[in-house]
């Protein structure tokens, strides 16, 4: 009986080449006169024999052996996510920020507002919230709110759910104080901070309001996170202008780790036109992130360390058979709370018809009017009509990209396409490469 396959070279180990196949989740080496007849049909449905599924499954069984070198669970608890908006406003002047163009109206939540919108959610389904997101706007200036609604939102998730969820929140970093931090820290809250890299470049990227540089304000809250031992990312945005300055993704991990950063994340502007990123200078970018992405995987299957966040994650998924369904789970087990009370399935598309509920005073007027069983299969069949595109792509179990650029672009939900393709391509590849030397190695095919 023959099997459904898709096959991918994701590149060159000594004498061989390595593939990864789609649907089985198997990564393998052939010599090069082995692959030559299968190189004709990578990329594309194959149909194979019970010998090649028999061969496939053997190759899965050995990647397990990559599990006892990923200790901690990098996913989430099974629930919803859910990110509040708690303030429009911010004190940066981001030339790349989707926000200015996103977010209708300025408003910050006050506390009674916080503890109303989860507690809505709450309210909404028997799923429990596994992770609650605070984001904006810079969130810090809102954080007096966040204080002062603080007892009761532990309360509200005591009473609902038996437990708080995972906390995080997303900030410049330039309002960090030592008690914000000391805050953070003694709350469990993982702390997202945006940093561009070197001085030079975060100063052109990311400055203040006021016009000027904030790299200093920025590197003084990361050292007060450090200092109360808060559990702390750094965030960066890729543009034309670390082309022009010869500044590598190599150069911002580094930036990052010299500053104590547990996990970073890099990826460029979007839409493409805020970055600056020309068409042309896509393949390049992409090959700069292959380069961090190899050392990254590297380091992580042999120390354990977590440079880039998505290769960590990526690394995992594969040695536990964690198949990704949807590339992007916006409106399925993810949701955001706009400051003016719209819910939708994500920040990213709060201005579309694809609104889940009202900010209206009817609407918010009833704590049990949230759709939220609704929503959930609307989306999946959503996310199923709308991206065909990535499910015929060999990446797609593997992706983690979002809508965010497809609808900064032409205003759909879709496979993003473009720059943020390729970079996901790259980084998959050269994971998986780094994965077939470390097993290689541990079976003694491989010296050195």
């Amino acid at each position: 009986m023959a099997t459904l396959a898709m096959f991918h070279e994701v590149g060159t180990l000594n004498n061989t080449q390595v593939f990864l196949e789609k649907y089985s989740r198997s990564l393998f080496c052939l010599t090069r006169s082995e692959s030559a007849p299968l190189s004709k049909d990578c990329d594309r449905n194959v149909t194979v024999s019970n010998k090649v599924e028999n061969f496939l499954h053997e190759s899965r069984l050995s990647q397990k052996s990559i599990r006892t070198f990923n200790k901690k669970d990098l996913y989430k608890r099974r629930g919803l996510e859910l990110t509040l908006i708690v303030t429009d406003y911010c004190n940066f002047a981001c030339p790349y920020c989707f926000a200015s163009d996103l977010y209708p109206g300025s408003k910050t939540l006050k506390p009674e507002e916080i503890v109303y919108h989860i507690r809505s959610f709450l309210n909404s389904s028997d799923i429990r919230i596994s992770s609650l997101i605070f984001f904006g706007g810079e969130p810090l200036l809102a954080f007096k709110a966040i204080k002062l609604a603080w007892s009761e939102i532990q309360a509200l998730f005591n009473d609902h759910q038996g437990e708080m969820p995972s906390l995080a929140i997303v900030t410049n970093g330039s309002l960090i104080t030592d008690d914000i931090a000391k805050f953070l820290a003694e709350n469990d809250f993982a702390v997202t901070v945006s940093l561009d890299g070197p001085k030079t470049i975060h100063d052109l990227c990311r400055p203040i309001k006021r016009g000027r540089g904030s790299y200093e304000q920025v590197v003084k809250g990361i050292n007060a996170l450090s200092k109360a031992g808060a559990f702390y990312s750094i965030e960066a945005t890729y543009t034309s202008k670390h082309l022009e300055l010869g500044i590598e993704v190599l150069d911002i991990v580094d930036h990052a780790l010299e500053l104590n950063a547990q996990e970073v994340h890099v990826m460029p502007a979007f839409p493409e036109q805020a970055s600056g990123i020309n068409e042309i200078e896509n393949a390049y970018v992409a090959s700069l992130f292959k380069v961090a992405a190899t050392r990254a995987a590297k380091n992580y299957l042999t120390e354990g360390a977590m440079e880039l966040a998505y290769v960590s994650r990526l690394i995992y998924a594969f040695a536990h058979d964690r198949k990704r369904h949807y590339i992007c789970t916006a409106g399925i087990d993810k949701f955001s709370v706009m400051s003016n009370g719209d819910i939708v399935p994500c920040y990213l598309v709060c201005d579309s018809p694809h609104k889940i509920a009202s900010c209206s005073e009817e609407a918010k007027s009833k704590l049990n009017n949230f759709p939220l069983k609704d929503a959930i299969p609307k989306y999946r069949t959503l996310v199923r009509n709308n991206l065909p595109e990535c499910s015929g792509c060999w990446a797609s179990d593997w992706c983690f990209a979002c809508y965010g650029p497809r609808y900064a672009r032409d205003r759909s939900l879709g496979a993003p396409g473009g720059l943020e393709c390729e970079i996901y391509k790259a980084m998959i590849e050269a994971t998986f490469l780094e994965c077939a030397k470390f097993l290689a190695n541990r079976s003694g095919k491989v010296s050195g």
